[in-house]
């Protein structure tokens, strides 16, 4: 059974075309200790509205994490008192720490923007025509990277190995209301 880390990685992929000419940005959650990726969802912006269900889908699936590391963009940081934004609040709600990484040092977030380069690689170039076949080359690759995909930092193992071997993963315990 996956189990998942107390330290979560997400981030918005970069922005890309796709062949319809319309943006896509990628949001995307990893497991910092596995690297499972527990979510990758194309959008046409970065609001925090539409990443926020997402986020709420990975807790009830996955459980609550201690902790979500994330760059200084939207939706994650705003220009308001203490670049709260709505998401980062709901997250401090639920009992998760939100760890900024310094501006312009993307290695602090390594193993998720390690992740982002495979991922590009292997979804973007070249993009599919519209956001509906972008997301199934996104479904495709989540599918492959998690269960396949050998990661030389996990001894060669697949993600899923990873974290099903590992004794320390730990969730917060906390917990989502049911609406």
């Amino acid at each position: 059974m996956f189990q998942v880390a107390h330290v979560w990685g997400a981030d918005f992929k970069g922005q890309f075309k796709m062949g319809d000419g319309e943006w896509n940005y990628p949001l995307t959650i990893t497991d910092a200790s596995s690297r499972f990726v527990l979510a990758c969802r194309g959008f046409r912006a970065t609001h925090g509205d539409t990443a926020l269900p997402w986020f709420e889908k990975a807790f009830r699936e996955y459980g609550v994490p201690r902790a979500i590391r994330t760059d200084n963009g939207a939706p994650f940081v705003t220009k308001a008192a203490g670049g709260l934004s709505r998401l980062s609040v709901w997250w401090h709600q639920l009992g998760i720490r939100h760890e900024r990484i310094e501006p312009g040092h993307p290695e602090q977030n390594g193993r998720h923007e390690r992740m982002h380069r495979t991922l590009k690689q292997e979804t973007t170039q070249p993009p599919q025509h519209d956001l509906a076949q972008q997301q199934k080359a996104f479904e495709q690759f989540v599918d492959k990277f998690n269960n396949e995909r050998p990661h030389e930092a996990l001894a060669s193992a697949s993600s899923v190995m990873s974290s099903s071997a590992a004794a320390t993963h730990e969730c917060n315990g906390g917990q989502l209301a049911d609406k």
